[in-house]
């Protein structure tokens, strides 16, 4: 997800620091801001997680339905 690099601008402080590049956003951030942002993405990860589940809870439910049969078996 980043990697170390020479000094260089924190997108969020706007200080010349050492920097952590993400390849993800292509974004720099000095330590203290890494963190924050890592923690804010993996925030973000564990709802998807959590949505993902939910979704896969509610297909298995409406598998069951007889009147989805037919539905079920035009999907696969």
């Amino acid at each position: 997800m980043t990697t170390a690099s020479s000094k260089a601008q924190c997108f969020i402080c706007h200080k010349d620091k050492i920097v952590y590049h993400c390849e993800g956003c292509e974004k720099d951030f000095c330590l203290n801001h890494i963190t924050a942002y890592r923690e804010k993405f993996h925030a973000e990860l564990n709802e998807m997680k959590i949505d993902r589940d939910i979704f896969q809870q509610v297909i298995c439910q409406e598998r069951q339905k007889p009147e989805n049969e037919v539905l079920i078996k035009q999907i696969n």
